[in-house]
């Protein structure tokens, strides 16, 4: 018989739209590594788990705001802008289909640049006080890689859609 193992991996994609004439281009398409904490919390989970979404679900961030208010416990997408202030993105709620999540973040017009893909985290518990997802950063669940910078203007919304596989191999 053979043995089952289960595989995790990630691949983001992100748009920008420009809300005056509606083009939306693709800006960054990347397969990306999954952070050794969401491997565990899956681990961790296993033997309960109804869900592979394991704490996204709610509560998920609702804003388009600056993260140093009080968002402590949520969850979702977040990004630090080159000016060093973390922000949320409007979260959809993730849609589970054969083995994928997809999560969906949006935000709309301040005119930030985020500068390296690792200022782009995926991940629940927000904490203010580290300004990571859980305390020093032990629920950061992804982290695109090979991302450049990317300015947002005013009139542009950033999109990025967040696909982890959970499949057994």
């Amino acid at each position: 018989m053979k043995e089952q193992q289960m595989g995790i991996s990630g691949h983001i994609k992100v748009w920008i739209t420009d809300n005056i004439t509606g083009v939306k281009r693709l800006h960054f398409e990347h397969k990306n590594a999954i952070q050794a904490n969401y491997a565990g919390a899956i681990v961790d989970h296993l033997d309960h788990a109804t869900t592979v979404l394991f704490g996204i679900t709610a509560p998920r961030f609702d804003g388009n705001t600056n993260l140093s208010a009080a968002n402590d416990g949520e969850s979702g997408i977040a990004f630090e802008e080159d000016g060093g202030l973390f922000y949320e993105m409007i979260m959809a709620t993730p849609v589970q289909s054969a083995g994928n999540v997809t999560f969906v973040g949006t935000f709309t017009g301040l005119g930030v640049t985020i500068t390296t893909g690792a200022q782009v985290l995926l991940g629940r518990n927000w904490v203010n006080a580290g300004t990571s997802f859980g305390a020093a950063g032990a629920e950061v669940w992804a982290v695109p890689g090979g991302w450049g910078p990317t300015p947002v203007l005013i009139t542009e919304t950033l999109t990025i859609e967040w696909i982890i596989k959970h499949q057994a191999t």
